[in-house]
């Protein structure tokens, strides 16, 4: 994967297990898909888990044909998760990898992936945990 991503492809990541007879634990969630993804393709370097995020966000979108469509911006759609941390501030100018890896760093005893606190489409609640 590692030398597609070097070569200008647009690699990109989904899942469509979601407890099933392949995956009976699988939850859907594109934040576990990525850290499995970071271990099977042995991306363990701060460099490469910087970039799983975009393989399932920015890239998926590319594939899709949906790029304009997609992203937080005025006039998008607003289809977001929203992702617990301590503190916003800390992160606003930071990757998504960067702000889970410094999160980490913070608080020894909290795994990488960061709880779902809620989900919205096109700019409304529809899920909160």
């Amino acid at each position: 994967m590692r030398e597609l991503i070097a070569a200008g492809v647009n690699v990109a990541v989904s899942s469509n297990n979601i407890r099933n007879a392949f995956i009976p634990s699988g939850r859907g969630d594109l934040l576990e898909i990525g850290l499995l993804l970071a271990h099977a393709a042995q991306m363990s370097g701060a460099a490469e888990r910087a970039i799983i995020p975009a393989l399932f966000t920015h890239n998926a979108a590319r594939a899709l044909g949906i790029q304009d469509e997609y992203g937080i911006a005025p006039g998008k759609p607003a289809d977001l998760v929203v992702l617990e941390t301590k503190k916003l501030e800390r992160h606003h100018h930071r990757s998504a990898g960067e702000a889970i890896r410094r999160e980490k760093r913070r608080d020894s005893r909290r795994e990488y992936q960061r709880n779902q606190v809620a989900c919205l489409r096109h700019g409304g609640l529809i899920a909160e945990v």
